[in-house]
């Protein structure tokens, strides 16, 4: 945000004297006793360097892929959208994202090799793709979105441990250990303080 010349003067004013400052435009004094200002912004290269120094900088990150997939859902499913329509959606733009990364000629030559490839890839995706995307979309009627995001985490992590088992695909030492920081984020995320018993 490009923060204009006149309003930088103004809140510099502001936040350098705690009794008040002058308007010039209103031609009068604005008293500014226990105020304390808030200011957001999306760049902070942007302000100016001795208004920047009044303030306490908080920086919040960005949404993760997997809160923002929860903030579009849920509103979706408010806007009376159904499950699998949402699924619809998400498969469509996922489909055209890896357009460039397929290689159509390997994949039609291996299904021309095996008719019963074709089968098979539909019923994959319809196992582990649509329907546990229209599960998931449907949870979200009745979870918070903080749950509903920590879930979604789980993923890759529920993927390897199926994989290791079902098909024998060994993860790597590094694999294994991001699966246990995962499991153990979401114990630390739902442990519940303990009350103190002094507290009545």
């Amino acid at each position: 945000i490009q923060v204009s010349f006149i309003i930088t003067d103004q809140l510099v004013a502001i936040c350098f004297n705690k009794l008040g400052f002058t308007d010039n435009y209103m031609e009068c004094m604005v008293p500014t006793g226990g105020v304390f200002p808030i200011a957001t912004a999306n760049e902070k290269a942007r302000i100016s360097a001795p208004l920047m120094s009044r303030f306490a900088v908080i920086e919040l990150p960005d949404y993760t892929p997997e809160e923002k997939k929860v903030i579009f859902s849920r509103y979706a499913l408010q806007r009376g959208y159904h499950p699998m329509t949402i699924t619809a959606y998400f498969l469509l733009f996922a489909s055209v994202g890896g357009i460039p990364l397929t290689d159509f000629s390997q994949l039609s030559g291996a299904v021309q090799r095996d008719g019963g490839l074709l089968w098979y890839l539909m019923v994959f995706t319809l196992v582990a793709t649509i329907l546990p995307n229209a599960f998931y979309i449907t949870g979200l009627r009745y979870v918070e979105n903080g749950v509903a995001a920590v879930l979604a985490c789980i993923e890759p992590a529920m993927a390897t441990i199926f994989g290791f088992f079902v098909f024998s695909e060994m993860p790597t030492p590094a694999g294994w250990a991001g699966i246990f920081l995962v499991l153990a984020a979401l114990v630390l995320l739902n442990l519940q303080p303990k009350k103190s018993d002094d507290t009545k």
